[in-house]
């Protein structure tokens, strides 16, 4: 499959990926499920990441996989976490502040991180 595919609507495979498995709400799984169901849309978007898929990448309503992600996964685990939180232990620093950064549609984020 080619990964670079985009749809009609503008959206990859990074979108998927986002609104059919990373939906599923983890609350409802025991602490072992739900290490096993992060670990496993972690793996899948390192597969994406290694066969050139986009994950900035538009649809036709703007928004990128990550925005959909936030969007349909603002629930709340049993720890009080959102998968958000997960991302941002799970991430280089630096790396999730160029990514939220290039996602931004104004400058305030680049005014205060980019020096």
């Amino acid at each position: 499959a080619d990964c670079t595919y985009v749809d009609a609507d503008g959206r990859n495979a990074f979108h998927y990926l986002a609104s059919n498995l990373c939906n599923q709400t983890s609350n409802s799984l025991s602490d072992k499920g739900e290490n096993n169901f992060k670990k496993f849309c972690f793996q899948m978007a390192q597969i994406l990441l290694d066969h050139k898929c986009n994950p900035l990448q538009m649809d036709n309503k703007y928004q990128t996989s990550l925005m959909l992600a936030l969007e349909l996964n603002s629930d709340i685990n049993h720890d009080g976490k959102t998968i958000l939180h997960f991302f941002a232990m799970n991430c280089d620093h630096n790396q999730l502040v160029q990514t939220l950064i290039s996602l931004s549609p104004t400058n305030e984020l680049k005014n205060k991180w980019v020096k």
